[in-house]
């Protein structure tokens, strides 16, 4: 009998050690919101009967109702119900650890390839990067909302609440290889080789791409992960807009122009105000022809305009929201009250999490509008692997999807430049990286101001005189935004096609 019990003691000593973790020091979990997730139909792959680690295939099929309750909490926390569930075969997994992909000790024959950010610029370059470099770049594409709202298409969402679920798209299925995957994660610094997560162990990387576009004030963006309260704020807002007799609004940007076009067309009978910092509408980057075609269309339209003044609403974080009447101060000195304010004044980068890194961030982000400084070939302050495409880098002119998609195409390529001669040194010592081609003249002369400030005068590799795009052509502001949308959705090749307007 006492055999029999050393025998089930010996056994069960046995199991403990095949679950029990590594004796190496882990990483202090930090509270979030989220959890670390990957996107990937092959995740469950990645713990199989014949992995050397401690999570083995038993270990893994004794935790098994673990695993199931921990996928329930994350669904619970993303408001996901069991039959969203069933319906998208690539709901998020919860990560035991990171993929083997992202490891340092992962495989050296591919380049990794990290991207921050499931913009439009970075799922753009996530698909360019996979369709140039094949298997020879390994690209982690990293994003903390479940969804990914388009802010582009804000303006249309204020005034058409059946529009609004359209506007979220889903970066799951952009991939076409297995070893490629999408982490739920937010990086919180860069240093030489590696990021910090929020939560998890560092991801290293040979090439970084920044693509964390901007943050705007509501109703363009709700400062949350959770795409409920997003639709929830456009929602409230369409409501105080039908009932509200005066709006201001705040800008005289594209959005803020569009916003007051489709008051005037959905609602012809409310009075609206537009404050704006300039002399006349819009900005420097479109023809002085076009916004005075648009100053007179709005002035035609009883559309009041107060020029050359701005809103006192610095110290008032997200200004607006809720939707509800307020007094508002001028910086000449002028009060006003109005049923409703919508907020289009404008945009800051998404760089905080610069700080902190091994990069010096007064040296590349721009302390006012916190984007980030690049040159030419769209590097970050002489780091030839270190990249800032789409909205969060500080090249002036329109921030539009044109440009975004441009930018990863040149990324693209100078990533495959870059694997080459990693892998082929001696055929090409010093590679020559591709010019991203400027759309406009405040773009070239803002990229050249960058490579003075941040790289110097007398930096090599910028003998050559930048040239900007001779054949420019500006975006008109447009209510049509159907197919825009689509081709949107396309991208992030989702099932969603629902547009309207």
């Amino acid at each position: 009998m006492l055999k029999s019990k050393d025998n089930f003691l010996s056994l069960k000593q046995r199991l403990d050690n095949q679950r029990a973790e590594p004796p190496s020091k882990r990483p202090q979990k930090k509270s979030s919101g989220y959890n670390q997730s990957v996107f990937s139909e092959n995740n469950a792959s990645r713990s199989s009967i014949f992995s050397f680690s401690n999570k083995s295939f038993f270990s893994n099929f004794i935790n098994s109702s673990k695993k199931e309750i921990s996928s329930f909490s994350l669904k619970s926390k993303l408001g996901l119900n069991s039959s969203q569930k069933s319906n998208d075969s690539r709901s998020f997994t919860t990560a035991l650890s990171s993929p083997r992909s992202l490891q340092k000790s992962s495989i050296t024959l591919s380049h990794k390839v990290v991207i921050i950010g499931g913009s439009i610029s970075g799922v753009c370059a996530a698909k360019y990067i996979e369709d140039r470099c094949s298997s020879a770049a390994l690209i982690t594409l990293i994003e903390p909302q479940s969804k990914v709202f388009l802010k582009l298409g804000a303006p249309s969402g204020l005034f058409d609440s059946t529009l609004i679920q359209s506007l979220f798209v889903s970066p799951t299925s952009i991939f076409k290889l297995p070893h490629n995957v999408v982490l739920r994660n937010k990086a919180v610094s860069i240093q030489q080789d590696h990021l910090v997560m929020s939560i998890g162990p560092p991801i290293y990387f040979d090439t970084l791409i920044i693509a964390t576009g901007c943050s705007f004030p509501p109703p363009v963006c709700y400062p949350d992960l959770d795409p409920s309260l997003t639709s929830n704020m456009l929602l409230r807002y369409f409501q105080a807009i039908s009932k509200s007799k005066s709006v201001l609004v705040i800008g005289g940007g594209p959005t803020g122009i569009e916003t007051c076009l489709r008051l005037l067309n959905d609602f012809p009978k409310v009075s609206v105000t537009l404050i704006h910092d300039q002399k006349m509408v819009l900005h420097d980057y479109y023809p002085e022809q076009y916004r005075k075609k648009v100053q007179s269309y709005l002035i035609n339209s009883n559309v009041k305009l107060i020029l050359n003044d701005s809103a006192n609403i610095r110290s008032f974080a997200n200004f607006g929201y809720p939707p509800k009447g307020r007094w508002i101060e001028t910086t000449s000195g002028k009060m006003y009250f109005f049923d409703l304010q919508i907020n289009c004044s404008g945009c800051h980068g998404n760089s905080d999490f610069i700080k902190g890194s091994f990069l010096d961030y007064e040296r590349v982000v721009d302390p006012v509008s916190k984007l980030i400084k690049v040159n030419r070939y769209l590097q970050v302050d002489q780091h030839q692997n270190i990249f800032a495409i789409g909205d969060v880098n500080n090249i002036a002119g329109l921030k539009s999807a044109d440009r975004a998609k441009s930018q990863a195409q040149v990324v693209a390529k100078n990533i495959s430049i870059l694997i080459r001669s990693s892998t082929q040194p001696s055929s090409n010592p010093n590679p020559r990286f591709l010019e991203w081609t400027p759309d406009s003249n405040l773009a070239r002369d803002s990229i050249v101001l960058n490579e003075k400030q941040v790289q110097g005068e007398e930096y090599p590799g910028f003998e050559t005189e930048l040239e900007a795009s001779s054949s420019y052509h500006f975006h008109e502001v447009s209510l049509r935004k159907t197919d825009l949308i689509k081709k949107v959705h396309k991208l992030y090749n989702t099932s969603n096609t629902k547009t309207k307007k």
